[in-house]
Formats: C-alpha cells, sequence, structure tokens
C-alpha cells in the first residue's frame, strides 16, 4: 500500500521482494536482486504455488494462498525485511484459498475458494492471532476466483459459474 515494496509469487511456493523508488512519479525497481520468502516451503516433489497475495495496510504484512487449506501470513514482508512466518486463517479442507482481498481499512480479509463459499475474518490491526471468523458468503455452483473490496467497503465475488454479487461491509447481498 505505501509503493516501497513490490511482490511477485512464484510456481515454486517463494515471494520474491524488490524495493520501489519512484521516479518522476512512476515506480522503478530500487534494485533488481529480488530477497526471497519461503512461507510454506512445501516438499521437493510437491512445490506449492502461490496462486494470491494481498497487503495489509501497515505496508508489512503480506497474506498470501498456495493451495492448501490455509491463508498463510509473512510478517515484515517489505523489501529487506526477514518476512517471517505468520499465523494462518484456516478455510478447512474442501475450500481451498484461491483468491484474496483486503478491505481498504484494513478490518477484513476474503478469500475466495474451491468451496464454493467466500471465507472472510475481521481484524484487530494488523494482528492476526485474534482474526474473527465471519459468516461465509455462499451460493455459488463453482469456484469463486476472485474477490475485491472497493473504497466503500463492498465486497465484488466472482465465480467460475459466471455469477458476480457485491455484498455490502455487513456481507448483505
Amino acid at each position: 500500500p505505501d509503493g516501497a515494496t513490490l511482490a511477485a509469487g512464484t510456481g515454486d511456493g517463494r515471494v520474491l521482494r524488490w524495493p520501489l523508488t519512484r521516479t518522476d512519479g512512476v515506480p522503478t525497481v530500487a534494485d533488481p536482486r529480488a530477497t526471497v520468502a519461503s512461507p510454506d516451503p512445501g516438499t521437493d516433489d510437491q512445490p506449492k504455488p502461490v496462486e494470491s497475495m494481498a497487503w495489509l495496510p501497515d505496508s508489512e504484512t503480506l497474506l498470501l494462498t498456495n493451495r492448501t487449506s490455509h491463508v498463510k501470513t509473512l510478517l515484515d514482508a517489505r523489501a529487506g525485511g526477514d518476512a517471517r512466518r505468520g499465523p494462518v486463517q484456516d478455510t478447512g479442507p474442501d475450500a481451498l484459498p484461491l483468491s484474496l482481498a483486503v478491505s481498504p481499512d484494513g478490518d477484513r480479509v476474503a478469500a475466495g475458494t474451491t468451496g464454493r463459499s467466500v471465507h472472510r475474518w475481521e481484524l484487530d490491526g494488523t494482528d492476526l492471532t485474534d482474526a474473527r471468523p465471519l459468516p461465509q458468503l455462499t451460493g455459488w455452483n463453482a469456484y469463486v476466483n476472485d474477490v475485491d473490496y472497493d473504497e466503500q467497503g463492498r465486497l465484488a465475488a466472482a465465480g467460475s459459474d459466471e455469477r458476480l454479487r457485491v455484498y455490502d461491509p455487513a456481507g448483505t447481498l
């Protein structure tokens, strides 16, 4: 969110991070050598590709999904930070998270899943240890591939069943 770090997930489960500077208002990679983090190394024969990532407003905490039943957390994830593993948010064995979104105020996280639902959590600051699960949003006939919040805190969720739904901040359709 502060524009100081570019992060990219890889097919082998790593998160690459580069520091950014601004040149004439345009973000520019300041150092082409990425710092690397492995939030969930998996096994040598089964790498877990990073599917989706989302920053919390503190610009230090990065959430990600990688084909497991959890939303992972990297703390101190800015370029040059130690990117240590933080708490995970469980989505259950039948609902692998595919996409992530953080509300503009940083109070809510949403994950579109293979369980034909959107899992949501309410946060108290950046401490995900005490994240409170909110009721799931259901009704899709297929995976929920994409989620995103707008500036008013409304959540848009799109499924591979070609349904797009928009919910108010309370989760009402």
